[in-house]
């Protein structure tokens, strides 16, 4: 991590305001945090150092904003290239790597960097999901109850390597990978804990935010509570704007 580079969180990008809010308040405590860190390091190696500029920290949405990823990152770059910045490391707020890390960032990416040149590097970092401090916020979500069974619920890819990497972390955590929209479903998942018997049953939503798709879980936990009433359900949060996941972040940032 340097001085001269540049941040960039790539969101999926969300109609819903609760993710845009969380967005947002994520993007700033990471800010933030990185800020402080930048001072100290700075400060430990003579004296005490006041930045006349914060770190250039951004948000960018794939989808649903009012201009492209490719244009965002242009326009962000601009700014960098303007501030003496030579370096942004983009880093793909997403969980699991679907379409969106291998394909759809990149390609926006190539774009941006071929309408830059060579003024700046443009450095697409490992998605989040794909640090093992996410399998630690995850799992502070089960409660350390004994007999439990545990469910991680995620979205769902068409790519298989992508739905296996989140079975790998729903082993990390001692849990049982469902999808949204694919198969193995909640409710399948439910029912083979059950033969194993289970009677309590977290379930996490693998995801960053609260939105359509955490109250779409809940409205399913209470058709799963009347189909299946010997069964106690608890639902965790999602990963939230939160200090602990921009501490995870800003220290991904540090090694970059």
């Amino acid at each position: 991590m340097t001085i001269n580079s540049a941040y960039v969180l790539v969101f999926h990008g969300s109609r819903d305001v609760r993710a845009q809010r969380g967005s947002e308040e994520l993007t700033k405590l990471v800010k933030t945090s990185l800020n402080s860190l930048l001072c100290v390091s700075q400060g430990n190696t003579g004296g005490t150092l006041l930045l006349s500029k914060p770190p250039l920290v951004e948000a960018a949405d794939l989808e649903l904003a009012e201009v492209s990823l490719t244009e965002r990152i242009y326009q962000l770059g601009l700014i960098a290239i303007a501030e003496g910045i030579e370096k942004i490391n983009i880093i793909p707020m997403l969980l699991a790597t679907g379409v969106h890390v291998q394909v759809d960032i990149p390609t926006a990416v190539a774009e941006a960097q071929n309408q830059l040149g060579t003024k700046i590097n443009l450095n697409i970092c490992s998605h989040l999901g794909s640090y093992q401090g996410i399998v630690e916020l995850v799992q502070q979500e089960y409660p350390s109850l004994p007999y439990q069974g545990k469910i991680l619920l995620a979205h769902g890819s068409r790519l298989q390597t992508a739905n296996q990497e989140v079975e790998k972390q729903a082993q990390k955590v001692g849990a049982v990978a469902a999808y949204s929209f694919i198969s193995p479903s909640l409710e399948t998942q439910v029912e083979k804990l059950m033969t194993e018997g289970k009677e309590l049953i977290t379930i996490v939503p693998y995801v960053l935010f609260e939105g359509k798709i955490t109250e779409a879980i809940t409205t399913q936990i209470q058709r799963l509570e009347q189909q299946f009433p010997n069964i106690n359900f608890s639902i965790g949060k999602p990963l939230g704007a939160n200090p602990n996941l921009a501490k995870l972040i800003t220290n991904i940032l540090q090694k970059v």
